[in-house]
């Protein structure tokens, strides 16, 4: 502490930087402070200040201080940044977008505030502003990974996105990074690579990722072990049952567990889509509450003493509970009243038995899914904390860990205080799952929580994009590397936890199967493939028509139809009007959902080839990602991309079902051409200049291309 005061404020001023620099902030706080009052109207100090009470976790206070530096300099673009920085903690997510937008227009070149920002649009679920926050970053700073990182984990990049290219580039040079830059940069490629189905490529960019991560990492496996161990000696049964009751009697929290990455944002966003439930997201408040309220020396009457919870009374526990609850509702910005507040910090699982005894008539929903889906999920993804991801053996063996750790409470707690989510049921069997979950939070029935993907709400979450689109089953499958590779991960989840795993899904072989997805278990059949083709006197395959709206795909997917129809040849035609008004009319037009209906209509496709049929798919399918995936699903020799070229004018001067003029409109949202891109083919196998020649000359040359492929030999 001070010992002697300095002669002037700016010795002060100066004392105060020197104590943030050795980062003894109390110290720097009680300089700044004093300068405060010497220098009233100096931006600098409340600047200063603002900084010193954020890290001290002061954040509040430290919005007050940001704003009167912001009031005293009002073009000063640093302090409208630290401004949002503090915000945005404080998941005041929408005044933090303002700030950071103040500070890059004070500052063009502000890479770190179009970052923060976007982060921020992300969270709020405005996609569109956030993909353009992050390319500003990108463009200011295109050797900073983390930029990357955050921008593949907000949008699903195609292969020839100029970012995809720039991290193709920057991996040229990669030694030229630092070591936490190669990490970002890995995680960031294996991201952008696993999302155009390169999946054997994209995991051999994340194994180089966490071993370069790893070493960086503190992490004590022994002492995690030790306290995971201890904890079930010391809240058994019979303390439950003895000290149960004496907590604050509120039944405001439900507590959302699990190993991160196991659906607990969906489970959070669900509940948060009723009326009656705040979602406060990821919220270590209860972790915070206990160590202000534990005994760290002896005489600290009125403290926890861990080592002695027989003691523990309800001047104790009380205080505890209603600190937490104080605490978290902090977060509650919107000024509406909950019955419910949702907290889905995945670490709670270890505080269960003492949130138990603080807030007895609490709720638990435990998210859990299988346990390798689980690890791979972590393993391919960067956390600030999660520190035992980085290793496939650490992470096995923490998930064992954590596995025993919850089987305990399960034991210990009484009735109807916890139950388990499976997120593979959660998807497969969306309404009586979510039924369960609000009778299990003493909450009513509300249809909302069906539509969870529409609800407006901040979501700070590597899941912030999957929880505002629809369930689909392709969620719960996920491609895997060889047992060899997995091995590590294996061992460390032991034979118990790798069997569930295994009785789910099979494990992938070195080679992995060409759509690159998991294999589920394929009886053997008396009539394969190759016969049924013989059959019909043909070899199967697909023709894919892609295209604008009224480039004229339809017209020449009929006609090559009748046209094989001609020769004896067995097909299916698929467009959008059969695939939309049945299999996919559960779908809408964003970019998640079209990428949906694309992988449906190949693993359709892959189907009716599996039958012996040829199929023409004639759909817009405007994602060079998508058809890449749907080539890869049915293979280069069953697969004939037919890209039908018009110009967009053209296109639209036909208009064939008016949807260019809706469009244009404003009445019909997101349509391809107009404000939504249409990614021509690179490299089709056929062009038809629908613009210039008629049909016939186009099936022509599609008939031409299929006979010297192969496609129209007779069997």
């Amino acid at each position: 502490m001070l010992d002697t005061q300095p002669a002037s404020a700016e010795d002060l001023f100066a004392l105060g930087n020197a104590f943030s620099a050795r980062e003894e902030f109390q110290d720097a706080f009680v300089c700044f402070d004093r300068v405060r009052v010497l220098r009233p109207f100096d931006a600098r100090v409340y600047n200063n200040l603002g900084a010193t009470l954020a890290r001290l976790n002061r954040l509040p206070e430290a919005v007050v201080r940001y704003r009167e530096a912001s009031v005293l300099d009002p073009n000063n673009a640093d302090i409208h940044h630290n401004l949002g920085c503090a915000l945005e903690q404080l998941h005041r997510l929408q005044e933090a977008v303002v700030c950071y937008r103040r500070a890059a227009e004070l500052n063009p070149q502000a890479d770190v505030s179009y970052n923060n920002m976007a982060n921020s649009l992300h969270a709020l679920g405005l996609f569109d502003e956030a993909h353009e926050a992050y390319r500003h970053a990108i463009r200011i700073s295109p050797d900073n990974t983390v930029y990357y990182r955050n921008f593949v984990q907000s949008k699903r990049l195609t292969v020839d996105d100029p970012c995809f290219i720039m991290m193709e580039q920057l991996l040229q040079r990669a030694q030229t990074l630092s070591l936490e830059s190669q990490a970002q940069l890995h995680f960031a490629y294996g991201q952008a690579l696993a999302d155009v189905g390169r999946d054997a490529a994209a995991f051999e960019h994340f194994l180089q990722a966490n071993a370069l991560k790893r070493p960086s990492v503190p992490y004590n496996e022994a002492m995690t072990f030790h306290l995971f161990e201890n904890l079930p000696k010391l809240l058994t049964a019979d303390l439950l049952k003895a000290k149960r009751g004496m907590g604050d009697p509120t039944d405001a929290p439900i507590f959302i567990v699990g190993m991160p990455r196991s659906g607990s944002t969906l489970i959070e966003q669900i509940l948060a889509s009723h009326p009656q439930v705040f979602g406060a997201g990821e919220c270590p408040e209860f972790a915070r509450a206990l160590a202000s309220r534990t005994v760290r020396s002896s005489g600290e009457a009125g403290k926890i003493d861990i080592e002695a919870l027989d003691g523990l009374s309800a001047e104790q526990l009380a205080p505890l509970g209603a600190d937490y609850l104080q605490r978290i509702l902090t977060g509650v910005h919107d000024g509406r009243e909950y019955s419910r507040i949702a907290d889905k910090y995945p670490f709670n699982f270890i505080y269960i038995g003492l949130i138990h005894l603080a807030l007895p008539n609490a709720r638990f929903i435990h998210s859990r899914r299988t346990p390798v889906e689980t690890c791979l999920s972590n393993f391919s993804r960067l956390f600030h904390d999660v520190p035992f991801s980085y290793d496939l053996g650490e992470l096995g063996r923490y998930y064992r860990a954590y596995d025993a750790l919850m089987t305990h409470w399960q034991q210990v707690l009484p009735e109807g205080v916890m139950i388990d989510v499976q997120y593979e049921e959660l998807v497969t069997d969306l309404e009586p799952t979510v039924r369960r979950m609000l009778k299990h939070c003493g909450l009513e029935w509300d249809e909302r929580c069906l539509a969870f993907h529409d609800t407006q709400r901040q979501v700070i979450t590597a899941s912030a994009t999957q929880v505002r689109q629809p369930l689909f089953r392709s969620s719960l499958e996920r491609w895997r590397p060889s047992r060899q590779v997995l091995q590590p991960l294996l061992d460390g989840l032991g034979p118990e936890l790798s069997m569930i795993a295994s009785q789910d899904y099979q494990v992938g072989e070195a080679d992995p199967a060409p759509d690159d997805k998991i294999e589920l278990y394929q009886p053997n059949l008396s009539v394969d493939k190759a016969q049924r083709a013989a059959l019909m006197g043909q070899k199967p395959g697909v023709i894919w028509m892609t295209g604008f709206s009224g480039a004229g795909k339809s017209t020449l997917a009929n006609l090559l139809e009748v046209r094989l129809a001609e020769q004896g040849r067995h097909t299916y035609l698929i467009d959008g009007d059969n695939l939309r008004g049945r299999l996919s009319r559960d779908l809408g037009f964003s970019d998640s959902d079209r990428s949906e209906n694309i992988r449906r209509a190949a693993e359709v496709a892959r189907l009716m080839v599996d039958a012996g049929l040829i199929v023409i798919v004639a759909l817009i399918s405007p994602l060079q990602a998508d058809r890449q995936l749907a080539r890869e699903v049915l293979g280069d020799d069953e697969f004939i991309e037919v890209f039908v070229d018009v110009p967009l004018e053209v296109a639209e001067a036909r208009d064939p079902k008016g949807l260019y003029k809706k469009a244009r409109a404003g009445q019909l949202k997101r349509f391809t051409g107009i404000d939504s891109p249409y990614e021509a083919p690179l490299h089709a196998d056929l062009v038809v200049d629908a613009h210039r020649s008629g049909p016939e000359i186009g099936v022509g040359a599609v008939l031409d291309l299929m006979a010297r492929r192969g496609l129209l030999e007779t069997r």
